[in-house]
């Protein structure tokens, strides 16, 4: 017995070994730096890595999977995908991390094994994360391999469409993504939007780019304003539109519930809902009650949408709910005006997809809700 015991030993461990050798010498899936493709067109900067196919980005405040601002600067970076160029982000230093977050910048590991993906570590941790970069519609390219032929060091992500793959039914794919470049950690909320081909060439700074302050935060809208009453023609699918609006510092600004109201049966549609039950913690704060917005849901009217405006200029305070978007904490510029929250066409457009443009010849604002947004008309 204890002859079989030995032998049955023996041969578990010769299987074990066999399991792991087998294991460590599976390729990898992360490719050659050699054989990744040039950044061609809109190549931009951004923090520590360069990108390709940029359509805008921002500097903004980010939050982390429990809601808390994530340190220093994050990168909101919208790259267009789909076109006959390749979409990449960059590193030009070897001792580069990416990763990439399932569920918001920090998310517990504990709670999801595999919940960051990165280029580099070693082969038992790695190889899932490799395969599950494939499935997002990432390809990695590094520039050396280690003792067990896994290339390390990456350099590269290129993006591509994933087949039904869709961020709130508008966009190809939300990424929150870290990269640590040369021990500088960046972070980025990365969105892929399917996009044509660029008709115009290589620009130096996508539009839409928020130059940050000297000591390195991002620019901050004033905390209180005077909104002015503003006449904007409007137009929403070809139809005029009669909306009550403000300029403020420049801009202006739409009340929110009339916009969805606008939109309602659209393919673009969306609800408001206030919900004072909800509690969330942001950084320091704590707030009851936020605003809850549900993309590609018929709008529930509550009673005076589209009232006409008086004509009288009244003072503006930055909206203090959080806005809550398909279970996701986001942060536009809104100021409240007695008792309403507005926003910015450009901004909305960009959370739902719908275009927004300036027609010269009407001298009006165009809303396209058969378009994607694009930051560029």
């Amino acid at each position: 017995m204890k002859k079989f015991i030995s032998m049955f030993l023996v041969v578990l461990m010769f299987v074990s070994s066999m399991s792991v050798t087998s294991f460590a010498l599976d390729p990898s899936p992360v490719q050659p730096l050699s054989n990744s493709p040039k950044l061609e067109t809109h190549v931009q900067e951004i923090g520590g890595l360069t990108f390709s196919n940029v359509v805008k980005y921002e500097e903004v405040t980010g939050y982390d999977y429990y809601s808390k601002p994530v340190s220093g600067i994050v990168y909101k970076v919208t790259l267009g995908v789909g076109g006959s160029t390749a979409t990449c982000m960059k590193s030009a230093a070897n001792k580069t991390d990416f990763m990439m977050w399932r569920d918001g910048f920090n998310t517990p590991q504990l709670q999801y094994n595999d919940s960051n993906l990165k280029t580099g570590g070693v082969m038992a941790e790695g190889r899932n994360r490799f395969l599950n970069l494939n499935t997002y519609g990432i390809t990695a390219y590094a520039d050396e391999s280690n003792a067990n032929e896994q290339w390390i060091g990456g350099l590269v992500w290129e993006f591509d469409v994933v087949e039904n793959r869709v961020y709130n039914g508008q966009f190809n794919a939300f990424y929150s993504i870290t990269a640590i470049v040369d021990g500088q950690t960046y972070n980025y909320m990365l969105i892929l939007t399917n996009r044509p081909d660029y008709q115009n060439g290589t620009v130096a700074k996508p539009a839409g780019a928020v130059t940050a302050n000297p000591d390195g935060t991002a620019v901050k809208p004033a905390e209180t304003a005077t909104a002015h009453p503003g006449s904007y023609a409007v137009y929403i699918n070809d139809v005029p539109v009669n909306f009550e609006a403000y300029s403020i510092n420049g801009s202006s600004y739409f009340k929110l519930k009339d916009v969805a109201y606008s939109l309602l049966g659209t393919e673009k549609q969306f609800n408001v809902v206030w919900d004072g039950s909800y509690k969330i913690d942001i950084g320091d704060k704590s707030y009851n009650g936020v605003v809850l917005l549900y993309s590609k849901t018929p709008y529930t009217i509550t009673g005076g949408e589209m009232a006409v405006g008086d004509g009288i200029s009244k003072p503006a305070k930055l909206t203090g709910s959080p806005l809550i978007l398909d279970g996701r904490l986001i942060s536009p510029t809104g100021y409240n005006i007695k008792g309403h929250n507005f926003f910015k066409l450009r901004d909305l457009g960009d959370v739902f997809d719908f275009n927004v443009s300036w027609d010269s010849s009407k001298r009006a604002i165009i809303i396209n809700t058969s378009e994607s947004y694009d930051p560029t008309t």
